[in-house]
Formats: C-alpha cells, sequence, structure tokens
C-alpha cells in the first residue's frame, strides 16, 4: 500500500474479493516495458482540460516531492517556475516544459477510484462504541529487511501481531485506542481506506490517516464473510458484510480475525477545506490526485489520465500524489473522489480501461527516452 497510505475504494475491494490483496493486477499485459514519447495534439481532450487548476495541485505537491527525491535542481527550477504562471499561461507553460511520454506494458490500463469516509466515531468508549481504532504501537518497527516487525526486549524481532491477536487483547492497557466505533466492519473498512473525516459525539470533527501497518498479509473480510454466510462474494458489499457480522457474532468474530492484516492511524489537523494526505504527506485534491505504482512513477509526478468515470469523462491533468497495494504496472491508476458518501457512491462503480500518460520535464527527457526500447 502506499507506503500502505492509499485510500482505495474499488481497486482494493475488487482484490479483495478476488482474495489476492496487493497482487491484482488488472487487464494489462505483462510484456517488456515501452516508453513511447507523444505530441500534446496526440491527448484527447488536451485543450479542454482546466490546466491552472491541475498546475496548481502540482505546486502544492512541490514543496514534499523535493524533499522526498533530495531537491534535484531540476524539479527545484520547475518548481520554482511553477508557482510563478499566471492562470492564463499555465497550457503554455506546460506544453513548453514538460514531454508527454506513455509507459505500457502492452494492452489496456485500469483506472478504478478511492475517497475518503465520513464516519461517526467516539474519543471514548461506550456501551454502543465499542469497536477501536489503533494508534501506532512503539514496538511496532521495521526488522534488518526493512519489513514491519515487533521489537523483542532482547533486541531481535518477530512477526508483529496479527487482527486476530489484537482482537484477543494483544494492545489492551496500552492506551493506544484512538477512537470508538459503533460497528467492527466499518473500523475494519477504514483500515481499507487508510484515512477518514470523523464526527465525533461530542459535536466535533477531526480527521485520521495512515500510521502504520503490521506486516501481515491481507486475507479478503468480504470473501470470508461470503463463504461462511453462504451469499454470492459478487454482492459483498459492506453494508451486507456488516448485517452479517451483527447477525452472526461468533461467526462474524471469526471472520473479522481471518484477515491478519491491521492497520494503525494518527489523528490528523487538516483544515477541513482540504483533502487527506496521500502518500506524499500532501493533500489530496478530487479528480486531481490519483495514485500510480511507484515501481514506474515518482511521487509529485504530472500525469495525463483519459478514461471514463460513473460521472462523465475524465480528460485531465492529474498529480500523482498517492500509491497503493492494489496498484501494480506503468497503466494502473486510481483516482481520488473526494470525500462522503456521494463520492464513495461513485468511486465504488468506477472502473474503466484507459492510459496514463507521464508529463516529462524536458530537461531529462532525452535522457529518458533515449534509454527507451
Amino acid at each position: 500500500m502506499r507506503l500502505g497510505w492509499a485510500a482505495i475504494a474499488l481497486a482494493t475491494s475488487l482484490a479483495l474479493l478476488s482474495g489476492c490483496g496487493g497482487g491484482y493486477r488488472g487487464v494489462e499485459e505483462g510484456g517488456p516495458l515501452r516508453k513511447i514519447p507523444l505530441n500534446f495534439s496526440d491527448l484527447d481532450g488536451w485543450a479542454e482540460d482546466d490546466h491552472a487548476a491541475a498546475l496548481a495541485a502540482f505546486v502544492r505537491s512541490c514543496p514534499r516531492a523535493l524533499q522526498i527525491h533530495g531537491d534535484p535542481v531540476a524539479l527545484a527550477r520547475l518548481c520554482d517556475d511553477a508557482q510563478r504562471v499566471s492562470k492564463a499561461g499555465a497550457k503554455l507553460f506546460i506544453e513548453d516544459r514538460f514531454q508527454p511520454v506513455m509507459l505500457t506494458r502492452g494492452g489496456e490500463g485500469l483506472f478504478t477510484a478511492y475517497y475518503e469516509p465520513e464516519l461517526v466515531a467516539s474519543r471514548t468508549r461506550t456501551e454502543t462504541y465499542a469497536y477501536p481504532i489503533y494508534g501506532k504501537p512503539d514496538d511496532l518497527v521495521r526488522d534488518p529487511a526493512g519489513d514491519p516487525a515487533r521489537a523483542l526486549p532482547d533486541g531481535g524481532f518477530a512477526p508483529y501481531y496479527s487482527r486476530g491477536e489484537i482482537m484477543n487483547g494483544a494492545l489492551d492497557g496500552r492506551g493506544l485506542e484512538l477512537f470508538w466505533f459503533d460497528d467492527p466492519v466499518e473500523a475494519a473498512y477504514l483500515q481499507i481506506q487508510g484515512s477518514g473525516r470523523l464526527r465525533l459525539t461530542d459535536g466535533t470533527t477531526t480527521r485520521v490517516g495512515f500510521a502504520g501497518k503490521n506486516g501481515h498479509p491481507w486475507v479478503s473480510i468480504a470473501k470470508l464473510a461470503a463463504q461462511r454466510g453462504g451469499f454470492d462474494v459478487n454482492a459483498a458489499s459492506q453494508a451486507r458484510v456488516s448485517d452479517w457480522v451483527r447477525a452472526n457474532p461468533v461467526e462474524g468474530r471469526e471472520v473479522m480475525a481471518g484477515n491478519p492484516s491491521f492497520v494503525f492511524f494518527r489523528e490528523l489537523d487538516l483544515d477541513p477545506k482540504l483533502g487527506p494526505l496521500g502518500a506524499m504527506e500532501a493533500p489530496l485534491t478530487p479528480f486531481r490526485s490519483v495514485a500510480v505504482d511507484l515501481e514506474y512513477y515518482k511521487l509529485g509526478a504530472l500525469m495525463w489520465l483519459e478514461t471514463d468515470s460513473p460521472l462523465g469523462k475524465l480528460r485531465r491533468l492529474m498529480v500523482a500524489q498517492d500509491t497503493g497495494s492494489a496498484i501494480v504496472g506503468p497503466q494502473r491508476g486510481d483516482v481520488y473522489f473526494g470525500s462522503g458518501p456521494e463520492a464513495g457512491a461513485a468511486a465504488a462503480k468506477m472502473q474503466h480501461a484507459g492510459r496514463i500518460v507521464l508529463m516529462l520535464p524536458v530537461e531529462i527527457a532525452e535522457q529518458v527516452l533515449a534509454s527507451a526500447n
């Protein structure tokens, strides 16, 4: 996952239903990687996009991109120049400073969507609000191989506690519970999304975001519930799974424990007008932020997306601000649709072919394309 951070709606749901966790690869083929230079005239709908809005999202990502990528001279110059561009000059600036390049292994791309849920929660445990999300434990570290592990008193490492062990009290008494929910499935699905807006029972609101994960593989709760409940896995929506778990508390608890993966959170002090933080710790912008495979693209990269959505055609510039375990391949992307139930309903229906094109800074385009094909 985007360091595990991305909120992945349909993309993750597909992975859940197939039981393959982060291995969902869409429809793209596995041929050799090709880097295909394009002209701006090759981009469908290029002239109609709001280039200034996309460039503004790019500029907002620049401070973090410079930190992540070591402040390279070319990027620093590009970021500095971009923030001086007028709205009217945005399209010309992009055409002058970037070269469109499509990375592909053949076949069609696959594009899905994700969102930030809005949930009701309590800061304290009550009879109704009895299912917690947790802050990151101090003994959750990285082992010498770089994998999540539990630090042992003797200096050694062990696998971190699984979901079942946590449900059975492995973290009790450590004060790690951040917020409490009235539905265990809702708390579990928040871990899929990776971030959320919370409307608290005391009348206040807050945000939570990804802080870490226990390193265990993801197993589909939806698939397990469908198997145990005898209903069609394709109908295993969050609401259906939640209803079944409530109606079958003993089996439901076993199903929940059957997914050993577990995500920890942190409370965020964010401007409510801004989106959640993506993998690069920059606020996401609806329909301008996209999660991509970091094997092929760098966080902060400007991208051109051509696909369809439940809300209409998407032909627009995006910024690669996120990643996710289900986002695999150079022509695989997950578009951030925004916050709340309307965004969630649209994101859940998003699954379309298309293509994504990297906007490569001209300063390095010649060098990159020289090694192409």
